[in-house]
């Protein structure tokens, strides 16, 4: 049996450069099962550990003590290390903080896992009930619409961002909206955005500006105009009673 080193990532996909490779007869000298649960069982194949995969996977592959080495059942076996460490990724990953399916994918792709394996992790971990896109929604449009001065659609965007579904997204934040006055919302913006700003001697270029920031924030251009004339009118009005 012919070993090489292996990188001992704790996050990263197994590498194929750490697959032991088979020697003429090496054979499985046993099973062992790992952690309380007994859900990892780990391949030893001599005096080594060639695999460590979910238990549930070795009556599909019908590994058993004396089984004969080979490379076919080594590639197996990476394989099935390879969906195992996925799934146990994505547990650390969702345990840092709540995920959408799509963002978790994308960052077990970043990592080095395959893209079958980075699904089928995602793929247990809903149907676990570990995940879910629509109560992640909700629950982070209700948070961010507790902001002042936020808009639907900025809502929706951030959603988008963290990986929901565009239809997921827009559900929430509809719902997290529904008794949001975006116009009372977007001169609550701009009166404080002009208030923080010193006002440029072109009032046009004022009027420019905080109505591009206005947009930026996901407020439609009609309540974005009302609000850029309401804030510098009252910005306006503020310096007058100064001046007297």
């Amino acid at each position: 049996m012919r070993t090489r080193p292996k990188k001992g990532s704790r996050t990263l996909a197994p590498d194929p450069a750490e697959l032991v490779a088979p020697d003429r007869g090496d054979v499985v000298t046993r099973l062992r099962s790992i952690g309380t649960d007994g859900t990892t069982v780990s391949v030893i194949v001599g005096n080594k550990s060639v695999a460590k995969i979910d238990a549930s996977d070795l009556e599909q592959l019908e590994v058993a003590a004396g089984a004969e080495w080979t490379t076919d059942l080594a590639g197996q076996l990476f394989d099935a290390a390879a969906k195992l460490a996925a799934r146990k990724h994505a547990l650390r990953l969702v345990a840092a903080r709540p995920r959408a399916r799509a963002d978790l994918i994308r960052r077990l792709r970043m990592a080095g896992h395959a893209d079958r394996h980075a699904a089928a992790a995602a793929d247990a971990l809903e149907n676990a009930g570990i995940i879910n896109d629509a109560e992640l929604a909700e629950a982070a449009a209700t948070t961010l619409a507790a902001r002042a001065g936020t808009s639907r659609r900025a809502i929706e965007t951030k959603l988008r961002r963290r990986g929901i579904s565009a239809a997921d997204a827009s559900k929430a934040a509809g719902r997290a909206t529904e008794d949001l006055d975006e116009r009372e919302a977007a001169v609550e913006v701009a009166t404080k955005r002009a208030s923080r700003q010193r006002q440029p001697a072109d009032p046009n270029a004022a009027k420019r500006r905080l109505f591009a920031f206005l947009l930026r924030r996901g407020f439609n251009s009609d309540d974005a105009r009302y609000a850029v004339e309401q804030a510098l009118r009252d910005a306006a009005a503020d310096d007058d009673n100064e001046l007297h």
